[in-house]
């Protein structure tokens, strides 16, 4: 391993929790519109009050030192001056000898917690055909334990570029697969075509990607032409175009975050840092919106409890994360460094390189849904499967379906063919 890397040692934030369990015990609340159950204006004013009771319950019973002690059971570090930052990261070594290196990228809301349940199963399968990897889940930069940039060009290329670095020179993989869902997806695809010869596979839960070109796909391009003329229904089908309507919903109703974010992210970080009220309500509406909540949601259910329900305290874990590491201005920047100069649109429009596979996870109720040949149009998809549920953290929200997916796909001949250590391993020519 070259650089500066070091174990890392979970601080104990006792006196950062007493003090949120101080500022929950008194908060104060807005008024709401008479609709505030529907959710239109964001999070309700009831489902607030419940879930602020619920975290100070969380501080004071012992959960959140459980959340630390959870965290002690695995090995961190920081990787220090990768791409000007100290980048933290869990890494978990398989028992394997043909453990394939997996880089594991979260986004925002979210930070690495939100695949903690996950990380031996993928590191130590109990079935020995079933692949197995060498896991390696950081924080990005400004997320968590990671420093955070203060160059206001630190967005999604700068990351990639810090995350290869961290794999390759620090760590000593040659070659990695990328998984990637909300910012992770779009820094898994920025490594796939600006670092080809070592991120040699990639799997996304998420897959935001621009309309066809007629120079890519013909067929795709006049069909998505049509569909504007004739209607989705009438060239997609139902399923598809109600996932587009979906996406448009989305698009419309549920991405004020985005604009705020992408150009005064400082100015909403004040209240957010300073507030515990104000981060859970911003960072509960994501939770709730963005996921499959079929299962838990009924007349009379607290709504509240719609949550917790749903995430247990996976939700609390991560929302505790961002209050005591102080980071959730550092992590909106992200935002204002990849929109600002149109980065993450970029990456939308920029097809990956044909010997690169792809993997795709599409749950139901994830934030963008396109048509199949939209995406088969950008890259080279050789697994796609349509959850029955889930949203956008599938990690959290379906962690079985998440983990044997990325092994179906690891463990397909396509997959195993893009990295060079297949022709040493089988004997076969590439």
């Amino acid at each position: 391993m070259l650089g500066s890397l070091k174990r890392f040692a979970i601080p104990e934030y006792g006196a950062s929790l007493a003090r949120l369990s101080a500022r929950l015990a008194d908060p104060v609340f807005p008024d709401a519109l008479s609709n505030d159950g529907t959710r239109h204006a964001g999070t309700p004013l009831s489902a607030t009050r419940g879930l602020a009771r619920y975290w100070r319950d969380y501080i004071d019973n012992g959960k959140a030192s459980l959340f630390l002690t959870k965290l002690k059971r695995f090995d961190h570090f920081i990787a220090e001056g990768v791409n000007d930052v100290d980048l933290h990261f869990v890494w978990k070594r398989s028992s394997r000898t043909d453990a394939i290196p997996l880089l594991i990228i979260h986004g925002w809301p979210g930070s690495f917690v939100e695949f903690l349940h996950i990380i031996e199963a993928l590191a130590n399968p109990e079935k020995a055909a079933d692949p197995a990897f060498h896991v390696v889940v950081p924080s990005l930069p400004g997320f968590g334990f990671s420093s955070s940039p203060k160059d206001p060009g630190f967005g999604v290329g700068e990351m990639a570029k810090a995350l290869d670095e961290l794999m390759v020179k620090r760590l000593g993989y040659a070659e990695y697969l990328a998984q990637g869902g909300d910012w992770g997806s779009h820094i898994s695809r920025t490594l796939a075509i600006s670092r080809p010869s070592t991120c040699r596979a990639v799997h996304l839960n998420l897959f935001s990607v621009a309309p066809p070109l007629f120079s890519r796909s013909p067929v795709a391009w006049a069909r998505n032409l049509l569909s504007g003329m004739v209607g989705p229904e009438a060239v997609y089908g139902d399923v598809t175009a109600g996932n587009l309507r979906d996406t448009e919903y989305h698009t419309t109703w549920r991405r004020g975050y985005v604009s705020i974010q992408g150009t005064k992210p400082q100015s909403l970080g004040y209240g957010l840092a300073d507030s515990p009220v104000g981060l859970l309500a911003w960072l509960a509406e994501k939770f709730h919106d963005w996921s499959d909540l079929r299962d838990v949601e009924g007349p009379g259910l607290d709504p509240a409890d719609v949550l917790i329900k749903k995430y247990g305290d996976d939700f609390l874990d991560n929302l505790t994360l961002y209050w005591m590491t102080n980071t959730i201005t550092s992590s909106m920047r992200l935002y204002y460094n990849s929109y600002g100069s149109s980065e993450r649109l970029q990456v939308m429009k920029t097809p990956l390189p044909s010997r690169i596979p792809v993997g795709i996870l599409l749950c139901p109720k994830e934030i963008f849904k396109p048509p199949q040949e939209w995406v088969r149009s950008w890259m080279n998809v050789v697994r796609w499967t349509e959850a029955k549920q889930g949203g956008h953290f599938a990690a959290m929200e379906v962690p079985q379906l998440f983990v044997s997916e990325l092994r179906a796909f690891a463990g397909m001949e396509v997959v195993r063919r893009a990295f060079s250590t297949w022709e040493a391993e089988t004997g076969s020519k590439l």
